[in-house]
């Protein structure tokens, strides 16, 4: 057993939240620090499917990739919102730790997670702002057509479907990746020669300029392009909480029911 302060100083230690974005939300975002920890449980993002499991198990500490607060919160009452929950897990005695982007930037965290899972066995970080975090990473693969690698990026990752912007014939031999919501990488992807970036949520506008300047768009969806990711993030927590429960494997993706 250990405290909630405890567990935060550990993860911090391996991934440093002061990586995080600036907007980011990381690190405790409820709970009585000085309280044991209980049965820790690891998921990718809070939804329903999670807020059951944590019940029927009796989770009294969540490590999530995602952030449950985002936004200042007026008024929390019971519900199915992000707030909602937040008050449920409260009432429960549920504390709650976040990782986000302080993971991706950390070595060995989702953005290496993705690049090794593509075959980009030699990236280099990179990103997105100036003086932001280092949350993307580019490197070499074994040259092919767009058409082919995107197949691979639905198969590797488990996409319910992607989205391909660029000629099918066009050959991707360098490419870009950004778990999440990554049409703010164009520019740092072209900038690092990049033919291809494979990221999340990506808009008609930035995928059209994106084909215009020459690199191709693979949309691989936001939560599978972030799985990867979460087997790391389990086992990192079993790291230093063996007992930890891994609930990353509970479907949190709205596109996939």
């Amino acid at each position: 057993m250990t405290t909630l302060a405890a567990l935060a100083s550990a993860i911090d230690s391996r991934i440093a939240f002061a990586d995080a974005a600036d907007w980011d939300r990381v690190g405790v975002q409820f709970g009585d620090l000085y309280a044991q920890t209980g049965l820790v449980g690891v998921c990718h993002e809070v939804n329903e499917a999670v807020m059951k499991a944590v019940r029927e198990n009796g989770v009294r500490t969540l490590v999530t990739y995602h952030p449950l607060l985002f936004e200042p919160a007026t008024a929390l009452i019971a519900g199915g919102s992000a707030h909602g929950r937040t008050y449920r897990l409260i009432r429960d005695g549920v504390a709650l730790i976040s990782v986000h982007t302080a993971f991706d930037a950390s070595s060995g965290g989702t953005a290496d997670a993705l690049a090794s899972a593509l075959g980009i066995e030699t990236a280099k970080s990179f990103a997105v702002e100036v003086d932001g975090p280092l949350i993307g990473r580019v490197g070499p693969i074994r040259p092919q057509r767009l058409e082919r690698f995107a197949e691979q990026v639905q198969e590797l990752l488990g996409s319910p479907a992607v989205r391909v912007a660029g000629s099918p014939d066009s050959m991707i031999g360098r490419v870009a990746v950004l778990p999440g919501s990554g049409g703010g990488a164009v520019k740092a992807a072209l900038d690092d020669g990049a033919d291809a970036l494979v990221t999340g949520d990506v808009s008609h506008h930035v995928a059209a300029s994106a084909v215009a300047a020459g690199l191709a768009i693979v949309d691989a969806g936001h939560m599978p392009s972030e799985r990867p990711g979460m087997v790391r993030l389990a086992r990192l927590v079993a790291d230093v909480v063996p007992s930890a429960l891994d609930l990353t494997t509970v479907t949190t993706d709205p596109w996939e029911g």
